[in-house]
């Protein structure tokens, strides 16, 4: 198939602005513009969207009934730490992205229910809608897992009286057996109609009782929740809930073999007998299977944090069952495809992308535990496989992997497996493999950045094309649709289905043009996109016995050192010291080291190398360290899903991308190619909390 050629785009593509943040909360996150340090920054008032009807957020529809009636008492969230007011350079924050993404998910709420998750996001249609679905409370454990990270790493206070909900919620979903039931009454979207094969869900006339927990998604995603809270809050029921949880889970696997075990149903109600049913979708569908991934991941991290080996046992069975078994990822590496799994025929196999990278990560995780070589090798050849299936250069990661050479359709690189492959790449490169930094880099920087929505006047500027995006006729009929200030309560959330050049992905992603309405956002997107912010935060620095390593040179403030980064406006990095120890700083792929120039407080200094870390040495409290190097322009065509592109970057950043995208253009970053470095003034946030477990 030779590549397609986009249509052409609208003549004025720079409304995109870069995001700039002046303030901590709400629709005041609105861009503002770039200016020097020093100078006055004027707010952008806030839009108005297209017009059309006013539904406000949907009523509970009777009496939402928890499993628990009297759940324990505890304390309000507190994030400890240290603010301070600083100007940095204009680049990349992942705190200030972390506190923008605090608004998101703590905004697309519904306060009426508990301040359930809206799944679902629609920005093309005419006005925004948000909806409610069976997705909201499976994937509700993702949320509050996320946005408890995100104020460990930003500090923001916004809406925290939505996690004191939440928390509270997570205590009256438990069951006596320990499980997170999520309560059908009020709510007539909990369960699907019919069996939904992609998670295993049953149909709503399976369930005999009015409550349903599905073992994976949400609720494993639950369990590092609690064992944050149960780290903020010592004294709290959190420590408790946490165990109950993760052991509840031995008693509904199936042991085959010895060292391997499977769920015995992808689903549980309360008191529901625990033997094999004649049709068990997670045996019968790797793609279900998979799920259990989730479940073993955050058994390990649960060992992590508190020295549990019957989980850390439960969890490596269950990824011997996965890998040895099923063979999700096959011994080369190959993401096991299935037949109807994908947007073309539902004769041909496909492999979806995110629950396969789900397993890479568990199997990392298994492996930091275990020490379990095999499962690291099935996961860096998976990881070597996904790269090869990809667009590595800015870290698009297709939706689908087709079984063989054909082409899915797939025109989209959903959050989830973006972030997916940022920990990995992550989790990798602390395990020894050294260009794993830089693969991190790339993607951090281009597709998970772009992907966070830091700005809506793309939807009232005019330029907006609804021709392939129509809305129904009875679509607003619906009473589980809201439009209540959509596109400003979903600011900071992440795209769902976004091209290689547009928020919005193409129209004929499918295959045909029919028009329909472009969704935008599917939550769970935003909470793994949340995810990899805080692991790339967290893993710029690792200190360890006197020895401090940056290993990603962005902006970051620590108890150790402040670091300002001017990558790409110049090649420049500075580091302010606040406590003697020893220095290395790693370069990234795009630099030589003959060219690094190395200065303490003004002064030159000859570092030593050890492959692309350059060794500074000893560094006092109070001294600032500099890194300069060239950085310049270089033009990248590439072929990403049959259709061509022409990148512009500067070091790792892609500053521009022909064809430009038709709805929300990516890479509107014309003032990266200036060269004159622009700041911000932030707050920045150093956290007393270490979640180093997660």
């Amino acid at each position: 198939m030779n590549p397609k050629q986009h249509p052409t785009a609208p003549p004025d593509v720079s409304r995109r602005r870069f995001l700039m943040q002046v303030g901590t909360s709400g629709a005041a996150l609105l861009a503002a513009p770039l200016v020097p340090a020093g100078d006055s920054q004027a707010t952008t008032p806030s839009a108005t969207v297209a017009e059309g009807p006013l539904l406000p957020d949907p009523q509970a529809l009777g009496k939402i009934e928890y499993v628990n009636l009297t759940p324990p008492a505890f304390k309000d969230p507190q994030y400890i730490g240290e603010y301070y007011d600083a100007v940095v350079p204009a680049t990349l924050d992942l705190a200030e992205r972390a506190r923008l993404v605090i608004h998101g998910m703590t905004s697309m709420t519904n306060p009426h229910l508990d301040y359930e998750m809206y799944f679902i996001v629609n920005h093309m249609s005419t006005p925004p809608s948000m909806e409610m679905s069976p997705s909201d409370l499976d994937t509700q454990g993702k949320f509050i897992e996320s946005t408890a990270l995100m104020r460990v790493v930003s500090g923001s206070r916004e809406n925290l009286h939505v996690d004191r909900v939440w928390m509270e919620m997570l205590l009256k979903m438990q069951g006596p057996d320990g499980l997170l039931y999520s309560p059908m009454s009020g709510r007539d979207w909990v369960m699907y109609s019919k069996m939904e094969r992609g998670s295993g869900s049953p149909a709503i006339s399976e369930n005999p009782t009015k409550q349903f927990c599905l073992l994976g998604f949400g609720t494993a995603r639950s369990l590092a929740a609690l064992s944050i809270f149960a780290q903020l809050d010592p004294a709290g029921p959190w420590k408790k809930s946490a165990h109950d949880l993760a052991h509840a889970y031995r008693r509904l696997l199936i042991n085959k073999g010895g060292n391997e075990s499977y769920l015995f149903s992808p689903w549980m109600y309360p008191g529901r007998p625990i033997s094999e049913p004649q049709n068990n979708p997670v045996v019968q569908y790797s793609y279900v299977a998979a799920y259990q991934a989730w479940i073993a991941q955050y058994l390990a991290m649960y060992d992590r944090a508190f020295h549990d080996p019957a989980c850390r046992q439960l969890a490596q069975h269950i990824m011997n069952y996965n890998i040895l078994d099923r063979e999700i990822i096959e011994p080369s590496g190959r993401f096991r495809p299935e037949v109807g799994r994908g947007h073309g025929r539902e004769d041909e196999a496909y492999a979806h992308f995110h629950t396969v990278a789900t397993n890479i990560i568990a199997c990392l995780y298994v492996h930091m535990q275990t020490g379990d070589k095999d499962l690291l090798d099935r996961a860096v050849k998976a990881y070597e496989y996904g790269k090869a299936k990809s667009e590595s250069l800015v870290g698009f990661f297709p939706e689908f992997t087709a079984g063989t050479d054909q082409y899915t359709g797939s025109r989209t690189s959903e959050t989830c497996e973006v972030a997916d492959m940022v920990v990995a790449a992550l989790m990798l490169a602390r395990l020894g493999n050294d260009h794993c930094w830089d693969d991190a880099d790339r993607w951090i920087r281009n597709q998970l950045a772009e992907n966070q929505l830091t700005q809506i006047d793309w939807l009232t500027d005019g330029h907006l094309d609804y021709s392939h995006a129509h809305t129904p006729p009875d679509y607003f009929q619906s009473k589980r649709r809201t439009t209540d200030h959509v596109a400003e309560r979903s600011l900071g959330g992440f795209a769902g289905w976004p091209a290689a050049n547009d928020w919005v992905s193409s129209e004929d992603w499918y295959g045909d043009r029919n028009p329909t309405v472009l969704r935008t956002i599917q939550n769970c997107c935003t909470a793994s996109g949340a995810r990899a912010i805080f692991a790339a935060w967290r893993d710029m620095l690792s200190y360890d016995s006197g020895m401090l390593k940056v290993n990603l040179l962005f902006n970051r403030a620590s108890r150790w050192v402040d670091i300002n980064s001017y990558i790409p406006y110049t090649g420049k990095v500075e580091l302010k010291i606040k406590q003697p120890f020893e220095l290395k700083i790693r370069i990234p792929e795009w630099v030589r080291p003959s060219d690094v120039k190395c200065t303490i407080d003004g002064k030159p200094l000859s570092p030593g190398y050890e492959g692309r870390w350059v060794e500074i040495g000893k560094v006092a409290s109070g001294q600032t360290v500099a890194l300069t190097f060239p950085i310049s322009e270089r033009t990248e065509k590439r072929t990403v899903e049959k259709y061509d592109y022409t990148f512009v970057l500067r070091g790792n950043d892609v500053v521009q991308v022909d064809p430009p995208g038709k709805y929300c253009p990516y890479y509107q970053r014309g003032h990266y190619r200036a060269e004159t470095p622009l700041y911000a003034k932030v707050t920045r946030f150093i956290s007393h909390h270490d979640l180093s477990w997660w």
